[in-house]
């Protein structure tokens, strides 16, 4: 039986992050639903698998980038998957940035908005990927169709993230460029030398053979 594999992209980002990767079995490009008012994570991940009607199957995978790998991490906590693949993410807390744990005490979160992160990208978009007029308005076109409270309640969901517990298996794919989640707090990666943040654009062809490697056992 082939697997049947569900794509979940990064913060505020959508499926077309994921257009150049070559992977052979039923893909299924998910989007981001928008967050109800003080929605509950898990919550959340429950309308995603039933928005996308995934069903407990050892052929089931879940890939997620970035913020799209913690949450396919908390759908796997709610129905049992194959395997799940992480990239350019993060498996536990201990993982995340410390700056990420002054947010909350400063909480810039809550005044987050789609305005803020597309007219400051060409200021911090270089560190984490965007390096290009192209790449730039790409991600500028991806933030504005989401709303003002899918950025606030993004951001609060990462910062607040703890890894749940799940049987699939678990794997790591990261690259030791990356300026988002550093290498030197990521334990076990699969690891992929000048990636960045953006490696299913960057390096497309390294993660399809990592991914097609591990879907082959």
């Amino acid at each position: 039986m082939s697997k049947k594999i569900y794509l979940l992209p990064g913060f505020a980002l959508d499926p077309a992050i994921f257009n150049k990767l070559a992977l052979t079995g039923e893909l299924v490009f998910m989007s981001w639903l928008e967050p109800k008012q003080n929605e509950h994570l898990v919550d959340y991940a429950h309308r995603m698998i039933a928005s996308y009607q995934i069903v407990s199957s050892p052929d089931t995978v879940l890939i997620g980038h970035s913020f799209g790998g913690m949450v396919v991490q908390t759908m796997a906590s709610l129905v049992e998957v194959g395997t799940v693949i992480l990239i350019a993410s993060v498996k536990s807390a201990a993982e995340k940035p410390l700056s990420f744990k002054m947010i909350p005490v400063l909480p810039y979160h809550r005044w987050f908005s789609k305005a803020m992160v597309t007219q400051s990208v060409g200021f911090w978009g270089r560190f984490h990927g965007y390096n290009t007029p192209e790449k730039i308005a790409a991600f500028q076109e991806m933030v504005n169709n989401k709303s003002d409270y899918y950025m606030q309640w993004s951001l609060q969901q990462i910062l607040e993230w703890e890894a749940p517990a799940f049987s699939a298996g678990l794997v790591h794919i990261h690259g030791d460029q990356d300026k988002t989640f550093f290498i030197n707090r990521i334990k076990d990666p699969i690891i992929i030398p000048g990636g960045h943040h953006m490696l299913p654009l960057q390096k497309p062809g390294e993660v399809s053979a990592i991914i097609q490697e591990i879907l082959k056992t």
